[in-house]
């Protein structure tokens, strides 16, 4: 039964509230546009499965970047880089080495010197010298003697 009293209460019906009337719910329109916008449910689940995608695609992007035993990540990359130069500049920069014929290469901070040199004492020092670099976790000195 139906009176003035509960049609005036299905009107005063808030954002958000569900009214029961006659056993059927009726829930207040701007709720279902302040939930799901003009595109109804179907935007709203469109929009949840694009929102799962992105989230996956950057988790897989974050994934790809770190390293492994064998592979090193994009920030182990940009460190051994800079370890390199810095042998490389500290080889030119040493009065012994002169560093004309030795090949400097760097994977997660190991340090492997290659070449050739003219006495043991300039392969010695050139170990030395590529020790001393801040972030060289160890030297491989692989100089071969003239």
């Amino acid at each position: 039964m139906r009176g003035p009293g509960n049609f005036s209460r299905l009107l005063k019906i808030k954002r958000g509230e569900v009214h029961r009337s006659a056993g059927i719910r009726r829930v207040a329109a701007s709720n279902i546009h302040r939930h799901y916008g003009k595109g109804g449910r179907a935007m709203a689940e469109t929009r949840t499965i694009l929102k799962f995608v992105l989230c996956f695609a950057l988790v897989l992007a974050l994934a790809s970047c770190a390293g492994t035993r064998t592979k090193e990540s994009t920030g182990e990359y940009f460190d051994d880089s800079a370890i390199t130069a810095k042998v490389k500049a500290d080889l030119v920069a040493d009065p012994v080495t002169k560093a004309h014929a030795i090949s400097v290469e760097t994977f997660k901070g190991v340090v492997q010197l290659s070449g050739f040199v003219a006495t043991a004492k300039e392969k010695e020092r050139a170990g030395e010298v590529a020790s001393k670099v801040k972030g060289v976790v160890s030297v491989k000195n692989n100089i071969v003697l003239k």
